[in-house]
């Protein structure tokens, strides 16, 4: 029933066996990204590359839950599952989350910041949670036109 035993190598997707059933499709709580407090519109929204955001759930009250990252990485463990930086999970204590998200860095090298999860309200099927996908505001690399050398 602890998030921070789900092992690096397992994914965290629709159909995973995790707590020994499969996990589903839930979207009655969302993951967001925030930046100073304000809560930003997943596919919609874009982030600087390399500033430092917050992830969460959008309502933590009675569950607990893991949070995997791809294109930046957490600031801390959180209660553990670290995986490198890319797994936070939440609620391995007697008492439930908090609320109040987790620090991550963006990516700064202009790839999707894409935040995935799931939660549990007990030792039932893990529920996944619908992608939160920021852009990143830098340019993309513009090709160089080839040259030509011309000799007289």
């Amino acid at each position: 029933p602890f998030p921070s035993l789900l092992g690096c190598e397992r994914e965290i997707k629709i159909g995973s066996m995790i707590m020994s059933n499969a996990a589903i499709s839930d979207s009655s709580r969302a993951l967001v990204f925030e930046r100073d407090g304000e809560v930003l519109t997943c596919g919609q929204s874009t982030y600087e590359p390399g500033e430092t955001l917050t992830a969460r759930i959008d309502d933590t009250s009675s569950v607990r839950y893991i949070m995997e990252i791809s294109g930046g990485t957490f600031a801390s463990s959180c209660d553990g599952s670290s995986c490198d930086g890319t797994r936070c999970a939440k609620g391995d204590s007697s008492s439930f989350p908090d609320g109040s998200g987790e620090t991550l860095t963006a990516p700064t090298d202009g790839s999707d910041l894409v935040l995935s999860g799931g939660f549990a309200t007990g030792f039932s099927a893990v529920r996944i949670m619908e992608d939160c996908v920021l852009t990143s505001t830098a340019e993309p690399p513009h090709a160089v036109p080839p040259y030509t050398i011309i000799t007289t």
